[in-house]
């Protein structure tokens, strides 16, 4: 029985960490500059990355921060 229970609590805590990551992938991918991979509609998102915009708004944010310094 103790390894059943050691086994359903595993599966909680995974299942926990995924919807956990998944919320704060949707608030980062909801970003104009950042894309959705692997996700779920809106509400999910596990996987991002720096889309065009994304690539052009860091390419302006360092000419701003070269040119001050």
């Amino acid at each position: 029985m103790a390894k059943g229970r050691n086994a359903v609590w595993w599966i909680i805590g995974i299942l926990v960490v995924l919807v956990v990551w998944g919320l704060i992938g949707a608030a980062v991918a909801d970003d104009a500059g950042t894309s959705c991979k692997v996700g779920i509609g809106e509400t999910f998102c596990w996987i991002w990355s720096q889309n065009a915009l994304g690539d052009i708004e860091e390419g302006v944010d360092d000419v701003f921060e070269n040119g001050e310094g």
